[in-house]
């Protein structure tokens, strides 16, 4: 189970980025494609989901939760 206290990060270099978390929406990154450097956005879609509340619907459902 994922920990609320981590901070997460998105964009160039992936947990590292330079992004801030967004704390209403999904916490699962998306790799941006047809880019030569690693970009990971954070998933736009309302959290309430999966483990801990941190997924949209749909990625709580690829993550094997329940709905």
């Amino acid at each position: 189970m994922e920990s609320t206290s981590k901070e997460r990060r998105y964009g160039v270099g992936g947990d590292n980025g330079t992004i801030p978390e967004n704390k209403r929406c999904c916490v699962q990154p998306i790799i941006q494609t047809g880019r030569a450097t690693l970009v990971t956005l954070q998933c736009n879609r309302p959290r309430g989901h999966g483990p801990n509340g941190l997924y949209c619907e749909t990625h709580a459902r690829s993550r094997g939760s329940k709905a």
